[in-house]
């Protein structure tokens, strides 16, 4: 019985540690400029500019500090491929330890191509205990525009977003 137990109690830390599982709906379309992303609705909003970006919405659960981030900008100020940006990612990440950079899949959304990294680094936590940090940043191109959809703490969430994803 205590192996039971303990079993049940692992897996739903880890489940926990990786989204909650399916206790996370999306049940929410918004739009930033021409792309529609499917979020959770009991997830904070808030929306803001930032950097090279025209628009951006991010989408928080306040009580796990799980969030979802998408950018637009109409302008290419940058030509930088998704490994440029893979690699300033890892530069602006540079306190962590143990780096790892993970191309994920190449697919293409509506014409537009879409690369997904995975960043995961370790820093010590105000305790000083090691604590691992994941990260999903997808870059999707088209000609004319450019956006990033970013997760932190719910690949979950991140994957069922992505395949939600309409471009017009």
């Amino acid at each position: 019985m205590k192996k039971i137990f303990a079993l049940a109690t692992a897996l739903a830390i880890s489940l926990c540690m990786f989204g909650c599982g399916s206790s996370i709906t999306l049940d929410r379309t918004v739009a930033v400029k021409d792309m529609t992303i499917n979020v959770p609705s009991n997830w904070e909003e808030s929306g803001y500019a930032t950097g090279d970006f025209a628009e951006s919405k991010s989408f928080m659960d306040a009580d796990t500090g799980r969030w979802l981030g998408v950018y637009y900008t109409s302008k290419f100020t940058s030509k930088e491929t998704p490994e440029e940006k893979a690699k300033k990612f890892r530069e602006s990440h540079a306190g962590g330890d143990d780096f790892h950079e993970n191309a994920i899949s190449e697919t293409v959304i509506d014409g537009a191509k879409c690369t997904v990294y995975e960043y995961s680094y370790t820093i010590n936590s105000r305790e000083g205990k090691p604590v691992e940090e994941v990260f999903r940043e997808a870059y999707i191109y088209r000609s004319y525009d450019y956006y990033e959809v970013s997760g932190y703490g719910c690949q979950d969430v991140f994957d069922a977003a992505l395949k939600s994803i309409k471009l017009s």
